[in-house]
């Protein structure tokens, strides 16, 4: 079993599997009794992000909006929380590529492929994944019963992730916009 390298109230950080401009996303594992584990991936805000007020604001936005966003082609968030002034979030862990990883795939002899990584059926299958993903987020409504107008603003193929069943997943609604911005309480 691996050491954490840092502990997060009930999850564990074990390794970091990307960063961007203002977090890190590491593999975890949320534990619990009797030896109840489970791969989870955990989003950490950056230490100099936590001491800008709009990025802190826009994180705790992801947050509400990734917990309300349940559909089987959008990684769900499934925490969220603040420990010794660190601000992160857990979401499902995805147990394979993401789309930029298989574009960049490297063919038997180790080098890097000339033709694409997916043939046209497969690129279908991702592209369709993903517009499934941003037509639920596009029309999901606030608790007003006001359709919230998110728009993801971050598609690529880093945030496009494929589990090993080949389910698409869009993740990372971060800079996410839309008209519950500018209301309360509808996330």
């Amino acid at each position: 079993m691996r050491e954490p390298i840092l502990t997060l109230d009930k999850y564990e950080i074990l390794e970091a599997v990307g960063s961007g401009g203002m977090a890190t996303v590491y593999l975890g594992r949320a534990t619990g009794p009797m030896g109840f584990e489970k791969a989870v991936a955990v989003k950490v805000l950056q230490d100099d992000a936590a001491d800008d007020d709009e990025i802190v604001r826009m994180f705790i936005d992801e947050a509400k909006l990734g917990a309300r966003l349940a559909h089987p082609n959008i990684a769900t968030v499934l925490d969220f929380g603040e420990s010794g002034g660190r601000y992160w979030l857990t979401m499902e862990y995805v147990d394979g590529p993401s789309l930029a990883t298989l574009l960049k795939g490297t063919g038997r002899s180790g080098k890097t492929r000339k033709t694409p990584a997916l043939d046209p059926a497969a690129a279908a299958w991702v592209t369709a994944g993903v517009l499934r993903a941003l037509a639920f987020a596009h029309g999901l409504a606030g608790h007003d019963g006001k359709t919230m107008g998110v728009v993801h603003r971050d598609v690529s193929p880093h945030n496009v992730l494929l589990d090993r069943g080949g389910q698409v997943r869009l993740a990372d609604f971060g800079i996410a916009t839309g008209a519950y911005r500018d209301r309360k309480s509808v996330v």
